[in-house]
This record gives structure tokens, C-alpha cells and sequence, in this order.
């Protein structure tokens, strides 16, 4: 299923960074909770 408002190039670097971002915040949070 292609979504023709996103060019091809972009959902995979899109995707990384999302995953990226749920890791940042993972950190994030442990580090916070931590206290």
C-alpha cells in the first residue's frame, strides 16, 4: 500500500526517526523515574 503524499525516499528515514525519537524518550523517562 503506497501513500502518494509521502515520497518513496522518505518513510524509511521517517521511520527511523520516530524509532529514534520512542528511544529518546525510553531514556528519557528511566533517567527521570530514576530519582
Amino acid at each position: 500500500m503506497q501513500d502518494a503524499g509521502l515520497p518513496k525516499y522518505g518513510e524509511d528515514d521517517l521511520l527511523k526517526y520516530r524509532q529514534e525519537d520512542q528511544l529518546e524518550k525510553a531514556k528519557h523517562y528511566l533517567l527521570t523515574s530514576n530519582c
